[in-house]
């Protein structure tokens, strides 16, 4: 398919209106529709992926479309644009806006509905939105954040799908608790949060899960970054009690980068403060990031 629209062109001023990509063409949010019939919306059945740009360097595109796609796959859908395409698609979007850092979300689903169940995989519902990133407190970085605990393995992990009701469902139970995420364990596992990944310390390694989870693309950074400093790192199973005694917990996302965890429910992270290298990647993250924008 192709990408149907003017071709993009620098502007003095960013678009008033939010503007999106929707199956070929760029459209002002407000005049964007999709079937009501579109299985996405009837039964569910889509994948996303988050993205972040800073200014209009796009972040780690090969890896988030290559995400994309095989979560795509997974569900056997096709996804129908080239990665040209599609990140030429988000540069226009980046140019029309002008954010200084924006959130970008893939959605894709099956497209109208056959007998109300099934879907033509070469007839899918195609879009791109795109947002200003609302930055979160300098709190969270400086002091810490907390996290509530919910057990819950994902259906299909490996595949970023649009089924976020868990999430959703666990919100009013997460703002009740001042917490920023949810983490979510299983057979007393530790998994991911609802919109991220999880890391611990302990003893001078750096620990994470590597089975029935998403693989963000920030933690595959930051597992970069460890290695660039030397730091020791273990992808392995743990359990939710051996986090609780974690010498430092963090979370990554697309959306917020690095954010120190120094509660989880009613226990206290080690001293409840943040961790030294949990500063230090978060510093190594922070240039890692200006050294992508700048030579982009």
């Amino acid at each position: 398919m192709g990408i149907g629209g003017s071709s993009p062109s620098r502007r003095t001023m960013p678009t008033r209106e939010r503007i999106c990509f929707l199956d070929g063409n760029f459209i002002a949010e407000s005049a964007a529709h999709i079937s009501l019939r579109d299985i996405g919306l009837m039964r569910g059945f889509g994948v996303y992926d988050g993205i972040a740009a800073i200014g209009t360097h796009i972040f780690r595109f090969a890896d988030h479309v290559a995400r994309f796609r095989a979560s795509a796959e997974g569900l056997g859908m096709q996804v129908g644009y080239t990665d040209v395409e599609i990140g030429g698609a988000i540069a226009h979007l980046l140019e029309l806006h002008q954010f200084e850092r924006s959130n970008i979300r893939l959605y894709l689903t099956g497209g109208v509905a056959i007998n109300s169940i099934e879907f033509d995989p070469t007839h899918t519902t195609f879009f791109i939105l795109i947002e200003p990133c609302v930055a979160l407190s300098p709190d969270v970085y400086t002091i810490g954040a907390s996290l509530v605990t919910q057990e819950f393995q994902r259906q299909f992990p490996e595949w970023k799908t649009t089924n976020y009701i868990m999430a959703v469902k666990g919100q009013t139970r997460r703002k009740a608790a001042g917490a920023l995420e949810i983490l979510f364990y299983s057979n007393d596992l530790m998994r991911e949060t609802a919109m991220g990944n999880i890391f611990m310390m302990k003893h001078g390694v750096l620990i994470t899960p590597g089975e029935q989870i998403l693989k963000g693309i920030t933690r595959k950074v930051v597992l970069e970054l460890a290695d660039t400093l030397g730091l020791p790192t273990d992808i392995r199973d743990v359990s939710l009690s051996e986090c609780l005694a974690a010498d430092e917990v963090f979370l990554t996302s697309s959306y917020k980068d690095i954010v120190p965890i120094v509660r989880i429910d009613e226990g206290t992270v080690s001293s409840g403060t943040v961790g030294l290298v949990t500063m230090a990647l978060m510093t190594a993250f922070r240039e890692y990031l200006l050294a992508q924008s700048n030579n982009s």
